[in-house]
């Protein structure tokens, strides 16, 4: 009975160019308290898409998105948006800190991504990815600490406050479109 109803709405899906499926995820989870947590997708997830924290400051957005993958090591990505291209991000001076590596872990690498403003979008945006020599999977909880000279506004070094996350696991459904 129930057959039949899912093969036509999979189908009316697969016709529109979308795909929904039932999954979970394994991911990291921000604390509320460090930000407003977002989606760092469009598509994907819809009970664990908020796995980003986002910060507004008087002249400009940080958020941090840990990406989780079994096996490798731990992906940080760090974007800073601005309408001036004022801000500087010094990544060697943002570490990773857990209680299961014993303490803080420096970043092995970094690199970075730079959009200028058009017309369209008047924002400068740098996507920083972070590499920790720490297995996503061997990390529970963990805070991104931005210390002193990590962020630079005009020239001046700003306060940053940790950004805390817990790695959890939900199920879900996946959804994509090819407008995603």
């Amino acid at each position: 009975m129930l057959r039949k109803p899912l093969i036509y709405l999979f189908t009316l899906l697969w016709l529109t160019g979308c795909a929904v499926y039932p999954t979970s995820r394994t991911y990291f989870e921000p604390n509320p308290e460090d930000g407003t947590p977002r989606s760092s997708s469009s598509c994907g997830y819809n009970a664990a898409k908020n796995d980003s924290l986002l910060r507004e400051y008087e002249n400009f957005e940080l958020s941090v998105t840990p990406h989780y993958k079994e096996g490798e090591d731990l992906q940080v990505t760090v974007l800073v948006q601005s309408k001036e291209k004022n801000v500087i991000i010094n990544t060697s001076k943002i570490e990773l800190f857990s209680s299961l590596n014993e303490g803080v872990v420096l970043a092995l690498e970094a690199n970075k991504t730079y959009y200028e403003p058009r017309s369209n979008w008047p924002y400068h945006m740098e996507w920083h990815h972070i590499i920790y020599p720490a297995k996503s999977e061997s990390l529970n909880s963990f805070s991104i600490i931005f210390n002193s000279g990590s962020i630079l506004l005009n020239g001046q070094a700003i306060e940053i406050k940790e950004f805390r996350f817990n790695k959890t696991k939900k199920n879900d459904i996946y959804y994509a479109s090819i407008n995603c």
